[in-house]
């Protein structure tokens, strides 16, 4: 009474990691595109710290859990907001798809957007998505 997986990682059905939480603004993030994995509290705080949020650093169980963060270019005169729409684990790799989007208001921006979700072991790729 074994379950059988069927052909390995390849043909394994697309599987999606729901976030349990997430914290953003349009600005204290680090000004510049991109984006990170978090698997460990050392690197967790350290985030935090470096977005500025006020509340305490929340409790993350990096056995099971990882936090994903997506930043997006400071512009001094748009503000903009970066939000992560997926993360799903297809073809081997966590896809984390994220939208980077432009406000009405002008004014200084750095967004970014931060999760906690549920542990992927496979590699990442950040992409972007309208």
């Amino acid at each position: 009474g074994s379950a059988d997986l069927g052909g390995g990682q390849a043909s394994a059905p697309p599987k999606v990691l729901v976030p349990r939480g997430f914290w953003s603004a349009t600005t204290g993030g680090l000004g510049t595109d991109g984006g990170a994995v978090i698997t460990n509290a050392t690197d967790w705080e350290d985030l935090w710290r470096r977005v500025g949020r006020p509340e305490p650093l929340p409790a993350v169980d990096f056995a099971k859990e990882m936090a994903v963060a997506v930043f997006a270019a400071r512009r001094e005169d748009l503000q903009r907001s970066v939000e992560v729409v997926s993360l799903v684990e297809e073809s081997g790799r966590l896809k984390i798809r994220y939208r980077v989007k432009d406000e009405a208001a002008k004014a200084p921006s750095a967004p970014y957007h931060v999760l906690v979700a549920p542990k992927s072991e496979l590699p990442f790729e950040f992409v972007p998505t309208r």
